[in-house]
């Protein structure tokens, strides 16, 4: 009888263990689970597509790195450039990461449309100065126009410690070391140990900021000759979080580096959408 028993026990439970294997292969396929960082399974559960996007436009260098072989290997996909007239409700939906960059002025629907998407899950990059000027208003100056809007997802304020507040943007040409103040180990960094940063070439100037209280500092600028006690470090990389959503501050155009600018570029896309490299 308890032979029995347990036969009937185990032919109950294969149905169940069958359910259980084919919903984890279905959330594997349709990447509900990520399976694609694990070797003996990537081949089958290749990883999803990460969809990027820009409003207005973003630099030849930083356009040229999503044709490279690294970029198409991790299905890292940019679907176009977006003219600020052309955004209206739902149509960032599709887009997991936004790029904002040399669009120094944005309407506020503009602004409104990108704080949202990002409120509800996208990652932002963020690069320099785009979007601290508003639609015929040439008083405002920075992120913080409006309520709930970009400033909340925005992890600096335009300006510096001495002076919040610039017009225009105060940005330097410097050259020097990084100084990783975040977890080292983090595979985000892996490009730039040890690197030196060259100011001097086009696209490397820096803009000035100032990091919030609720933002975290990931990497600065050691300027060359100087002490930090000095000449202040250069806020290089600030990152912050909105519920599921992630923004990242470029304080300089990541292709202005051409020594490790692509793998700097292309590991915070991944870091921000939670991939490994």
């Amino acid at each position: 009888m308890a032979d029995e028993e347990k036969v009937m026990h185990l032919e109950s439970t294969i149905p169940i263990l069958l359910i259980i294997i084919l919903a984890i292969f279905v959330a594997g396929k349709f990447g509900v689970i990520n399976f694609s960082d694990v070797p003996v399974l990537k081949s089958v559960f290749p990883a999803p597509e990460i969809k990027v996007a820009a409003v207005g436009h973003i630099s030849t260098g930083l356009k040229q790195y999503f044709d490279s072989e690294e970029f198409q290997q991790k299905r890292i996909v940019f679907t176009g450039e977006f003219a600020q007239s052309e955004l209206y409700g739902g149509v960032l939906n599709n887009v997991d990461v936004i790029i904002l960059m040399n669009e120094p002025t944005c309407d506020r629907t503009a602004r409104e449309i990108i704080a949202k998407r990002v409120k509800d899950g996208a990652k932002l990059i963020l690069i320099g100065d785009a979007c601290t000027r508003v639609t015929g208003d040439e008083s405002v100056y920075g992120w913080e126009l409006g309520i709930d809007l970009l400033g909340n997802i925005v992890p600096v304020t335009a300006g510096s410690p001495y002076q919040r507040e610039q017009s225009p943007a105060r940005k330097y040409v410097a050259t020097g070391k990084f100084k990783i103040i975040a977890d080292p180990t983090n595979p985000i960094f892996s490009a730039i140990k040890n690197q030196e940063y060259n100011g001097a070439l086009p696209g490397a100037a820096i803009f000035e900021v100032l990091p919030k209280a609720d933002s975290k500092v990931l990497v600065l600028l050691n300027p060359s000759g100087t002490t930090e006690t000095v000449v202040p470090s250069y806020r290089m990389m600030i990152e912050s979080n909105y519920f599921l959503g992630k923004t990242m501050y470029f304080a300089y155009d990541p292709a202005s580096q051409p020594t490790f600018g692509r793998n700097i570029f292309l590991s915070t896309i991944l870091y921000m959408m939670g991939r490994s490299g």
